[in-house]
This record gives C-alpha cells, structure tokens and sequence, in this order.
C-alpha cells in the first residue's frame, strides 16, 4: 500500500486557503417578502436593517467552566432578563434560570432608564418579567413557557457546576489506616 506523503503538505494548503474565510462577512436581513436572508455578499441597497458579522470577531462569551452546549447556546441565544422587584414571577423567573446554570444578563427597567426603553420597544408595555432568548420574547413568567425556549434555543435541560472533567472519573478516597482491611486466609484444616 502506498503512503501519501504530502498529506501534512496538503493540511498546510488548506489552511492558508481557508484563512481569508476566517475574517469573511456574513450579513443577514429581512427581504420585502419578509424573508431572512444570510449572504456572504451585502444586500441591496433598499434593505435598512442589516446585521453584519465577522467570522473572526472575538466575541466575549459566557464563561469557559460551562459545558460546551451551554456556552455555544449562550452565544447564539443570550438571554437577558427584564425583571424588578415584581414579587413570585420575577423571583421563579430569576431561580429557574439559575436552577438550570443560564449565563444571563439582568435589566431592571424600574430603576435603568435604558433598560426601560428597550422593553417598551421589544414589548410595547414595561410589564416584567420579560425573556429575551436569541430573538425569541417571552411574557410573563410560567415554567413550561420559559423552559421550551430556553431548550429551542439549545440550552441543555440540566446542568451540574463541573469541578473536574465530565470524563475522568472521581478521585480515590484514600483509607485511613483503621479502615484499612487485609484479608486473612484461614488455617487449613489438619488431616488425620
């Protein structure tokens, strides 16, 4: 059998074909049809909304001690909260995000001018709790509305704070040396 030995040669070509995609633009807008379009070429020029991204951005992401999934979903779908001191939804709206480990960001719009501009333009009202996930909105606050879209924009249901490596199994308990237990092998029985 023959070997190629310009297997590395051809990683090596790939790469430096590739890199110019890694600062590529990607665009997306809404067409007239009320389409989403995402193009690597900029839309026409009658289209006003449009949301550039660059491949190579370093985008400031949640936190690298969360799983993998949890990270990835946190940057395609952040989830920022708009809650106050509302009482019992704004409360299990906050212990059910942190129930499941979502990274989120929290906007009071009682006490953050800001904030309360941007939930009368996301909601029309400044009625909290309010759930923004990706692009998805969420009113009010009821367990099964917030956990279908938490888990339709990829969050993982469960989530366990890692300590160690999900692979690797737990360390060994070390025995203290009064539990240490040596097997003893009883005397044969004497023949007659």
């Amino acid at each position: 059998m023959k070997r190629f030995a310009s297997i590395p040669a051809l990683g090596m070509a790939l790469c430096i074909l590739a890199a110019p995609l890694a600062q590529a633009e990607l665009y997306k807008w809404v067409d007239k049809d009320g389409k989403t379009i995402y193009s690597d070429t900029p839309p026409p020029p009658d289209i006003k909304e449009v949301k550039p991204k660059k491949f190579g951005d370093n985008v400031s992401g949640p936190s690298d001690d969360l799983p993998f999934s949890m990270r990835e979903a946190a940057k395609r779908n952040p989830v920022t909260l708009y809650a106050n001191a509302c009482g019992e939804p704004c409360d299990g709206a906050r212990k059910l995000l942190a129930g499941r480990g979502i990274p989120y960001s929290e906007r009071n719009p009682e006490k953050d001018p800001a904030a309360q501009e941007e939930l009368k333009k996301l909601a029309g009202d400044l009625q909290v709790p309010f759930m923004l996930v990706g692009e998805n909105q969420v009113r009010g606050f009821t367990e099964e509305t917030f956990h279908a879209a938490l888990t339709s924009a990829g969050y993982p249901r469960s989530f366990a704070p890692r300590s160690r490596p999900t692979d690797s199994p737990p360390p060994a308990k070390a025995a203290k040396p009064e539990e240490t237990v040596t097997p003893v092998t009883p005397p044969a029985p004497k023949k007659k």
